[in-house]
């Protein structure tokens, strides 16, 4: 299998037989068969040690980073190829160029697989903000129905009736006036009840 140099070698050779030929195809001449016969053998070797290069050489031309740049590197054998490629063009200048060249086109190489990243060791985990965050429907509170706030003394604030008591000698006369008046107040029917009913026990 040739090397990387000696195709580099070839290449310039296959391009200085092209050159000539382009120089002649535009003084309006043609060029020699036997000159254009000799490009051909040329490229076709060429070509052939560039498919050697990428079947047989991985870290060359097959994918591989194993060397890095210079003419032995994955990058010289891509200029190779590159200038390869350039030769064929030069060569379909004319009919019996573009006829030949047909057969010396390379099919295009797969692209070489990129790396799958790698994590990192290091590598944060996900933040609780970026996390889905569940929703809580909060009721308000339901008002008390009935319920009446606690009191030490009710009866201050609700109005509740007091219960009855002793009355003093000038509340009696002021309520008995109040009766012959028809004007007795509602909060003392019991205590006068309990009086009619004293009065009327008592012997006489």
């Amino acid at each position: 299998m040739s090397s990387p140099a000696s195709i580099s070698q070839r290449l310039a050779t296959t391009s200085s037989l092209l050159l000539e030929r382009s120089r002649i195809l535009d003084l309006g001449m043609k060029p020699s068969p036997s000159s254009t016969q000799q490009v051909v053998r040329n490229l076709t070797s060429i070509r052939a040690d560039l498919e050697r290069l990428d079947a047989l050489s991985p870290g060359l031309g097959g994918g591989g980073k194993g060397k890095g740049r210079g003419e032995g590197g994955e990058e010289g054998v891509e200029e190779l190829r590159g200038r390869y490629d350039r030769l064929v063009e030069m060569l379909e200048r004319d009919d019996v160029g573009r006829e030949k060249a047909k057969a010396l086109k390379r099919a295009p190489s797969a692209p070489s697989p990129s790396p799958s990243p790698v994590q990192s060791p290091f590598h944060d985990p996900v933040s609780p903000a970026s996390e889905d965050i569940p929703s809580f429907s909060i009721e308000p509170p339901t008002p008390a129905i009935g319920q009446k706030p606690f009191r030490d003394y009710p009866s201050d604030d609700e109005g509740e009736p007091e219960p009855d008591r002793t009355l003093s000698p000038h509340e009696m006369l002021s309520n008995q006036q109040m009766m012959m008046d028809g004007q007795l107040p509602p909060s003392l029917p019991s205590y006068l009840s309990r009086s009619q009913a004293d009065n009327t026990s008592r012997p006489r």
